[in-house]
């Protein structure tokens, strides 16, 4: 059986990464662990894990909706302020590239505020900027890098 590695690109199994924090077996014990296994969470599916790890909750339907009808491509996290094990409260600025329905590249630029409620850690707030990625005009071989950074082949990815 083929092991599928984690979509928040840790390059470990998705069973021993953020699967053990959305299948409830462990509680995050960082906002940066938090913040990868929603991505995660994203990239499968997971509304319910979604909302139980949000301050505010959205409707699961409208969750799975978004996360059903977009490709997850990478993650990559561009900075941390706290939101270590002892602290209340952290930032996490990462970097989504996704295709939406639509099969546009998009990439979504974030700053996430985390706070610690009941000493589980949660999904406060989101400073978002969206771009759209423009469409490159060159032939791709199967085999060249991807172009949405994952570090993949084209062919296993976006192609």
């Amino acid at each position: 059986m083929m092991k599928t590695l984690c979509p928040c690109n840790s390059n470990i199994e998705f069973e021993l990464c953020c699967n053990q924090f959305i299948s409830g077996n462990k509680l995050p014990q960082t906002a940066l662990l938090l913040m990868k296994s929603r991505y995660s969470a994203f990239a499968t599916a997971n509304a319910e894990y979604l909302n139980k790890t949000s301050v505010s909750k959205q409707t699961s339907k409208d969750l799975v909706i978004l996360a059903k009808s977009n490709t997850w491509k990478s993650l990559e996290i561009l900075n941390t302020s706290q939101g270590q094990e002892s602290d209340s409260s952290g930032t996490v600025e990462f970097r989504v590239l996704y295709n939406n329905s639509d099969k546009q590249s998009i990439e979504h630029l974030e700053k996430s505020t985390f706070i610690k409620v009941e000493d589980q850690w949660m999904y406060d707030t989101g400073d978002v900027k969206v771009n759209i990625l423009p469409v490159l005009n060159y032939s791709i071989g199967r085999n060249d890098p991807c172009t949405c950074g994952s570090g993949q082949k084209f062919k296993k990815c976006c192609g």
